[in-house]
Parts: structure tokens; C-alpha cells; sequence
């Protein structure tokens, strides 16, 4: 009847488990799951847990799209974050279409992830918050699909040095409708003005001077 289980390692120390995590798959009541720097871990070991609601992995090198075919069992799944998997790659993304429920999505620190195909994950109605930090692959073309997520309440990217005046102008001209807060800092141009852009935040009806941080605008 265990429902929440974290295995975490602070110290660098990487946690030895068998690519099959054995055991795991059994726990199929888990609702909570984090694992960090857990060194041979794969998305198939997951794919039993079908009761989860919130999965953080971080320090996962072999977790790549290529293995996370299971993640499309996890259909009960609301919170997903992935932290420093250094093989993640956009692929992922048609895994993540089919977890209906998928509410927030954090990617933080996966080089190999840029977002190029963000727009299919316009099809999860429910999905209200993506944060992307410290992602050196994350580029202007993440912007631009991301204005196809319309239920899109959060959005943060922050300390991804790709990010250029042209994707934020794309971004600003979309259609998020619904957006309440958006945090672009640590990644402009340093010749971006506030002016450039304070015209287009009246079309964002939900947003408010206190709920925008452009802090690289000078």
C-alpha cells in the first residue's frame, strides 16, 4: 500500500541500481515517485506504475526517448519533471501526448532537449504549466511552438542562452489567452528595450505588471 516513495542522493554519490529497478514495477499503488542519480535507470522501469500522479528523475543518463515507450501507460500522470538526463531528447515528446491528465511539465538542465515539437502538446487540454531552465538546447523554435499550447496558464524559461529577441516577439504574438504568469529571464539578448515589447502585454487579459518578469530587458 506504499503510495509515495523518493530515493534522493545530495552528495554526489550516484545510486547503483539494475536497469530494471527490481522491485519497482511491483509497487503499482505508488502515486509519488522521485528518484535522483539513479545511474541506470530507463523509462521502461516505469511503465507498470500506473497509479502515478507526480514522477521527478533526475540524474538519470540513460533515460532517453528511445526507452520511455512506457511512459504512455501513465495515464493517471499530472506532474512530470526531468533533471540533468543528459540523453532526454524531443522524441519524448510523443510519449508525453498520451498521458491525458498531464497538468505540469518541468525539463531542467537536458542539453539534448530544444522543444522543436512542443506544438503536439497542444493536444493536452489540461496541461497549464511548462518550466525550462539552465537547457543550453532550448532555442527561438521552443517560443514558436509553445504558442500552440493555449492552456498554458505558467510559463518559465529561464537561463536557456539560445533564447533571442525573434523568439519572444513570436511568443507575444500568440495566442495564450489563458497564460497568468511568464518568467523569460536569464537568456535575452542584452540590446532588448522594455519598450520593444510592453505594447503586446495588454492582449495577455490574465496578466498583470506583478505576474511578468522579462529581466533581462533593460
Amino acid at each position: 500500500h506504499l503510495h509515495s516513495l523518493g530515493i534522493k542522493r545530495t552528495d554526489h554519490t550516484d545510486v547503483e541500481f539494475d536497469a530494471s529497478l527490481p522491485g519497482l514495477s511491483n509497487l503499482t499503488g505508488l502515486t509519488d515517485l522521485v528518484l535522483w542519480n539513479t545511474v541506470s535507470l530507463t523509462g521502461d522501469a516505469v511503465a507498470n506504475l500506473t497509479a502515478l500522479q507526480e514522477l521527478h528523475l533526475k540524474g538519470c543518463p540513460l533515460l532517453e526517448s528511445a526507452n520511455m515507450g512506457g511512459f504512455t501507460q501513465l495515464r493517471s500522470l499530472r506532474i512530470l519533471k526531468f533533471g540533468k538526463c543528459d540523453r532526454l531528447d524531443d522524441a519524448i515528446v510523443n510519449y508525453l501526448k498520451w498521458i491525458p491528465h498531464l497538468e505540469q511539465l518541468y525539463i531542467s538542465a537536458c542539453p539534448l532537449f530544444t522543444g522543436k515539437y512542443f506544438g503536439v502538446l497542444s493536444q493536452l487540454m489540461e496541461l497549464s504549466t511548462i518550466v525550462l531552465q539552465f537547457s543550453a538546447g532550448i532555442t527561438d523554435n521552443a517560443l514558436k511552438q509553445l504558442n500552440a499550447v493555449v492552456s498554458l496558464h505558467r510559463l518559465e524559461v529561464v537561463m536557456c542562452p539560445q533564447i533571442t529577441e525573434d523568439g519572444l516577439r513570436v511568443l507575444l504574438s500568440g495566442d495564450l489567452k489563458n497564460l497568468e504568469y511568464l518568467n523569460i529571464s536569464g537568456c535575452l539578448e542584452p540590446r532588448l528595450t522594455t519598450q520593444t515589447f510592453q505594447h503586446k502585454l495588454p492582449k495577455f487579459k490574465k496578466l498583470n505588471r506583478g505576474s511578468v518578469n522579462l529581466s533581462m530587458l533593460k
